[in-house]
């Protein structure tokens, strides 16, 4: 029987968390500072403690693995929606069960004496400096492979932004990044950020607030509603001359729900 080694199964976690969050937050575009995700990998690698308990079985692993993968995306990207927390969280427990299975065929196949599964958890007896270069070198790789499936597509940057308004109301949305995007609001020359009506939810702004913006597009001249926020960011960067959320009641492009042009984005 294989001696597990506390220092060395939270050494080893940690790094496999931070790695999968990392992952994640690239495949599914999202904005979060790396101290944060650190912060994440750290409870994931803690929560792997409750392992060695006598209450730890499968029926209980249903229970404490969806919550405690709820708890380090909470803590690792923040919260915007109950929809992409539960998106975002089944996206761990995804790549969690993709790299617990692999770790599972290479131990039945090549039955290697430094390396084992324990009640769902990975475990690798190896030294930290083996440890901390497989994993940059297999992360290097995976971004190497990433970059050369994803030449010759049309990339879209995506951008948070965080608005409040005078009612001292908050929302967040992701908004991409369009070089054909030139929206400007004809009195102030501010900048517009295009977003559909149903991105901002129930967002209530003032009548007298409201500005008239007209909107050229390729099947033809259109008048949208817009407001300018009280303050806004950008990736956590304050929009200082400040800008307007024009209101869109039509769908913009598939999955792209608000768009914005390079002057904004140049901000963050």
């Amino acid at each position: 029987m294989q001696v597990i080694y506390i220092d060395t199964l939270l050494c080893v976690n940690l790094f496999i968390d931070y790695f999968i969050l990392n992952i994640e937050r690239r495949i599914l575009h999202i904005n979060s500072r790396h101290i944060r995700i650190l912060l994440g990998a750290v409870v994931g690698s803690l929560s792997t403690l409750i392992v060695f308990l006598d209450i730890y079985s499968t029926w209980f692993s249903l229970i404490y693995k969806p919550l405690s993968a709820i708890l380090i995306i909470i803590i690792a990207y923040g919260y915007d929606s109950i929809r992409k927390l539960l998106i975002r969280s089944m996206a761990f427990l995804g790549f969690s069960m993709l790299l617990c299975g692999s770790v599972l065929v290479i131990d039945l196949v090549l039955k290697p004496e430094k390396l084992a599964v324990y009640n769902d958890t990975v475990y690798f007896d190896i030294s930290p400096t083996l440890l901390i270069c497989s994993t940059l070198i297999t992360y290097l790789a995976l971004s190497v492979y990433q970059k050369i499936s994803d030449s010759g597509k049309l990339k879209c940057k995506v951008k948070n932004v965080l608005i409040y308004t005078d009612t001292n109301s908050r929302m967040s949305f992701e908004s991409a990044v369009d070089t054909g995007c030139n929206l400007k609001e004809p009195f102030s020359g501010l900048p517009v950020i295009l977003t559909e009506k149903e991105l901002l939810g129930a967002l209530k702004i003032p009548p007298e607030q409201m500005r008239v913006i007209p909107l050229s597009t390729v099947a033809g001249e259109d008048m949208i509603m817009a407001f300018k926020p009280k303050s806004v960011f950008i990736n956590n960067k304050l929009v200082h001359n400040g800008c307007y959320i024009g209101i869109c009641d039509k769908k913009l492009n598939g999955e792209i729900k608000s768009i914005m042009g390079t002057e904004l984005a140049e901000v963050s």
